[in-house]
């Protein structure tokens, strides 16, 4: 997301520090409005595609951390399509289709966790390391 400017409003990334590991997480969603778009002379923001901001977060970050993992918001058959053309994300939390992953789908070497929808579950996973994910997904009461 970017405003009209091309500033980008929120922070890109963030990479943290947890048990030695080093962690980055970035976030793409559907293009809620795009410069092709005739809405888009009423939106103070326009969206870039999902898959080629991923591929600038994956290009800018992979290097930099043990652990790569994304935030998206763009359904599960487009989190398929993000590993395949991102095979360097190690983890990518998935929401938008409401599909219910109760283990992670593994895609090469990258794992695809989703929880359904309305806060139904909750994922607890463990990263052990390149292509190693423990975990599933946790009923709510």
């Amino acid at each position: 997301m970017r405003d009209r400017s091309g500033a980008k409003p929120l922070p890109e990334h963030i990479v943290v520090e947890h048990g030695g590991i080093k962690i980055g997480v970035f976030g793409v969603m559907v293009a809620m409005v795009t410069s092709r778009m005739a809405t888009q002379a009423a939106s103070a923001f326009l969206w870039d595609s999902p898959l080629s901001s991923a591929r600038e977060q994956v290009n800018e970050l992979r290097a930099r951390v043990d652990c790569l993992i994304a935030l998206t918001h763009i359904g599960f058959k487009t989190d398929q399509q993000l590993a395949a053309e991102c095979p360097e994300i190690d983890i990518i939390l998935g929401a938008h289709s409401h599909t219910v992953l109760e283990i992670p789908v593994r895609a090469g070497e990258t794992f695809i966790c989703q929880g359904g929808s309305h806060g139904k579950f909750v994922g607890q996973y463990e990263w052990k390391g390149r292509g190693k994910l423990e975990g599933k997904l946790v009923s709510l009461p």
